[in-house]
């Protein structure tokens, strides 16, 4: 009988490679999503949903172009308006995943009474500290809150590469209180590095 954990998404006992750095960000990552979800939140997925159905189209507008049946197959009435398509929405997913949401992970719904939150995380290649910011848009007076923190890999990690659910559920937490908590500084932003 393999034993699973239910809060990990992962069985029991499965190891992460802690040499794979992108395989690390990533898990960090969804175990971020998981705590903002058990935080409350509802996690947003439009702009996931939108690349998803720009490459969708883009893939498909090839498949016009590639099985084509017309008199030529080579008809360039058919090939350059469908190759002009799919470069333009390949630039289109590229712009939304490398300018524009560079960094962010997850954005969350805005709600009356509840602003929406955007969290970003950062971890340099080989690097060995985990930065997770989050930003809040208010009311007009408040503008913008920030809050970010930075953690040691390590502590996301027991011994056995298994991840601490609670470790990163601590860090998630964290962050969000200091969006509740304004700072002292007069634009609302609270910094915290650890």
């Amino acid at each position: 009988m393999v034993d699973t954990d239910i809060k990990k998404g992962k069985k029991k006992g499965e190891k992460i490679h802690l040499g794979d750095w992108p395989a690390v960000k990533r898990t960090i990552d969804d175990q971020v999503i998981e705590a903002l979800k058990r935080a409350g939140y509802d996690v947003d997925y439009l702009m996931v949903d939108i690349r998803s159905g720009l490459g969708i189209l883009a893939v498909l507008i090839a498949c016009v172009a590639q099985f084509w049946q017309g008199k030529n197959k080579n008809a360039p009435e058919v090939l350059v308006p469908c190759l002009a398509a799919y470069m333009v929405l390949s630039g289109l997913m590229w712009l939304m995943q490398f300018v524009l949401y560079k960094d962010i992970i997850a954005h969350t719904k805005s709600l009356p009474g509840n602003p929406g939150v955007e969290l970003k995380s950062k971890m340099k290649r080989y690097g060995d500290r985990y930065t997770l910011q989050a930003r809040m848009k208010c009311d007009s007076v408040v503008g913008v809150r920030e809050s970010s923190s930075t953690e040691y890999i390590g502590r996301f990690f027991n011994v056995d590469a298994e991840v601490q659910v609670e470790s990163i559920s601590a860090l998630v937490n964290d962050v969000l209180h200091q969006l509740d908590v304004p700072s002292e500084s007069s634009n609302g932003n609270s910094k915290k590095d650890t």
